[in-house]
């Protein structure tokens, strides 16, 4: 039987995508590659065909003028050399969007070598997490030098919560929709909610819970008992968890009842919320870039600038030994801080469109994948919550895989 290459070529850089989110574990060396492969694997096939109608449309264009600030800005950067690598190498993002909209396309938009490559990575995943919550240790000997969070196969990294986010739902989504099996996918999201509070990360854990719910609302597959019935089960379980487990307890319950202000907490004294966040462990860092931004408000500082601009921030005394950080914790602060309100409304115009459009091609056709990629979307720009450097590799993968998902079923139901 003869072999088709065309298929197989394109399958080549499926299996590419499908195994980026276990490479992720490893670091992003070998993941920065394989996109790098699929990138050069899509430019050749479309100099080939001179069919260059995948570069003509509103969303490459869009990002494509923020890529065009990003080179302004990193012009009038105040550490150029910090800020090359980050501007100049953004533009592999707008593109990988549209490379893997044309493998897909190419495939008829069928995912299953990705999804089954992803749920494999996320099985083993899940089941090393429970085996370091049990013992202490994963199935590779790593300890988390937090005693009190999990870390997986990521070591002495504790993102494996954002990475858990970033690719389990969609994945949830393409077998509910694939076999319609309801019981399957409660227990998987129940899996799901139990590991990420097991994990113990408290931003990536409300997130988590955040994309769950959001599923939930619009999920039109389910009317409102169902729904109500799913909400009252996932408050049964996480008040279970926090109840008898003392590590959860204490990230989840004292903690934030000791915050001022507090629902919860009834003895606040004279300490104000203001007060609490000064002194938190990221409140120094908000308050530097706050500052930052006041100074340089049009075009912030320039990408990946903080970390040198925090040491003239001024805030106040008992913040000053903590003001400096590689990023400022918060994705408004960071974009604010570093590209200014210019790179702000871009990012953000950006943003607000693939939601809405997400939302709207979801209400047409039920695709619970574009919801699930959504949802992980409006999770990472939620305000108030603390989150990682919205430019690092890590972080930046995860999210445009997402924004390539949606940008692909919204051309597969265009």
């Amino acid at each position: 039987m003869p072999i088709n290459l065309s298929k197989l070529n394109n399958n080549f850089f499926l299996y590419i995508l499908g195994l980026l989110p276990l490479f992720l574990l490893t670091g992003t060396l070998i993941p920065e590659l394989f996109i790098l492969l699929i990138l050069l694997g899509f430019l050749f096939q479309v100099f080939k065909n001179k069919d260059f109608s995948y570069f003509n449309n509103r969303v490459f264009f869009f990002l494509l003028i923020i890529y065009g600030y990003l080179i302004f800005n990193y012009t009038v950067s105040t550490d150029r050399d910090l800020s090359f690598s980050r501007a100049f190498s953004f533009i592999r993002f707008p593109l990988i969007i549209i490379s893997i909209d044309y493998f897909l396309k190419r495939n008829d938009y069928k995912l299953d070598i990705v999804f089954n490559l992803w749920a494999i990575t996320l099985v083993v995943v899940v089941f090393d997490l429970f085996f370091q919550s049990y013992f202490g240790y994963n199935l590779f000997g790593f300890e988390s030098y937090w005693n009190n969070r999990l870390s997986g196969f990521m070591k002495d990294e504790l993102k494996i919560a954002h990475w858990l986010i970033g690719f389990i739902m969609p994945t949830i989504a393409f077998f509910w929709m694939k076999n319609k099996k309801n019981f399957y996918t409660l227990i998987a999201s129940i899996i799901f909610l139990i590991i990420l509070l097991l994990i113990n990360e408290r931003s990536n854990a409300l997130k988590g819970i955040f994309i769950l719910f959001f599923i939930l609302i619009f999920n039109n597959r389910f009317g409102l008992k169902k729904k109500f019935t799913a909400i009252i089960l996932s408050i049964v379980i996480i008040t279970t968890m926090v109840n008898f487990n003392q590590n959860i307890k204490q990230r989840f319950y004292l903690e934030i009842k000791a915050m001022p202000g507090s629902v919860i907490n009834k003895n606040v004294g004279d300490i104000t919320l203001e007060d609490y966040i000064k002194k938190s462990n990221y409140g120094a860092h908000f308050y530097a870039a706050i500052d930052i931004f006041k100074r340089n408000k049009l075009f912030g500082t320039g990408l990946k600038t903080f970390r040198v601009e925090c040491a003239n921030a001024n805030v106040e005394p008992s913040m000053e030994d903590r003001k400096c950080s590689t990023h400022p914790h918060q994705i408004y602060l960071e974009i604010l801080s570093e590209i200014g309100f210019i790179g702000f409304f871009l990012f953000f115009s950006f943003f607000l469109m693939i939601i809405f459009k997400s939302i709207k091609a979801y209400l047409k056709n039920n695709d619970l994948i574009l919801l699930s990629s959504c949802g992980f979307i409006v999770s990472q720009i939620l305000p108030f919550l603390p989150s990682g450097s919205f430019f690092t590799s890590f972080s930046a993968i995860i999210f445009w895989i997402n924004i390539s998902l949606i940008y692909s079923l919204l051309n597969k139901y265009k």
